[in-house]
């Protein structure tokens, strides 16, 4: 761990800096430091000052601090989220920039081998506009191999396996098609219905409106047995993707 500083510059409306604006910078910087830290580090105060601007410095493990820095920076600059910024720090981030709104007039970040920092309401604005929900609801078609079937009481579902990233996708299926369902483990299915995303993009979960069979599907053995050459630089999963979409 190396130790850095990073110092908060606030600069108030007549020379006036609200208490509780400055210990909940104070607050709320440590802890987006925190958020960002792989370890504890423990932040201590450095030099402060009552000049006007007020200045106080905190002093802990260099690599957050910067990690700081540039994070606000791509946020402010690019209107693009981070990825080491989990929602917890985006909302203290924020929090950061109201008293930007009562009386505050700058709230400025230092730190050696950067460049000032200057907070602005624009940060608040782009932070609402990459926060996204932990999840997303939409209807779509998913195929995969049945790999586990559950039936017992309420809680009927059965999970298909991706063909490419081998990642699974939690199925609600009906009742009344348990024993077709079991039939068919290690078969390959379609399916189709309201399905539970990640913020990735990633399916987790799908109430399944109907669902069919995918009989004898080419696998890349077969394309070869049969003198099919890939003459592209193209991986072979994405070809077999694209011969999926040309036989549906």
């Amino acid at each position: 761990m190396s130790n850095g500083k990073i110092k908060i510059t606030m600069g108030g409306k007549d020379d006036v800096i609200d208490v509780k604006s400055f210990l909940g910078i104070v607050r709320d910087t440590v802890s987006v430091l925190d958020h960002i830290s792989s370890e504890p580090v423990k932040w201590v105060v450095g030099k402060a000052s009552r000049n006007t601007p007020l200045e106080i410095e905190i002093e802990g493990d260099k690599s957050p601090i910067f990690s700081f820095i540039d994070s606000v920076n791509i946020l402010q600059s690019e209107n693009r989220r981070p990825e080491i910024l989990n929602d917890a720090a985006l909302k203290r981030l924020i929090s950061i920039t109201r008293p930007l709104i009562n009386g505050m007039e700058s709230i400025v970040y230092s730190t050696e081998n950067r460049d000032p920092l200057h907070i602005s309401l624009e940060l608040a604005a782009s932070i609402e506009k990459v926060k996204r929900p932990a999840h997303y609801f939409a209807y779509t078609e998913l195929e995969g191999e049945l790999g586990e079937v559950y039936a017992h009481r309420n809680k009927f579902v059965f999970c298909i396996f991706d063909p490419i990233t081998n990642d699974p996708t939690t199925c609600k299926f009906d009742p009344d098609e348990a024993e077709t369902i079991g039939s068919l483990i290690t078969h390959r299915l379609k399916v189709w219905g309201n399905t539970k995303y990640t913020r990735t993009h990633k399916p987790i979960e799908i109430t399944v409106d109907k669902w069919e069979e995918i009989k004898n599907p080419v696998s890349i053995d077969e394309l070869h047995d049969a003198g099919f050459k890939v003459t592209t630089d193209e991986k072979s999963e994405e070809l077999i993707r694209k011969l999926r979409d040309l036989d549906a």
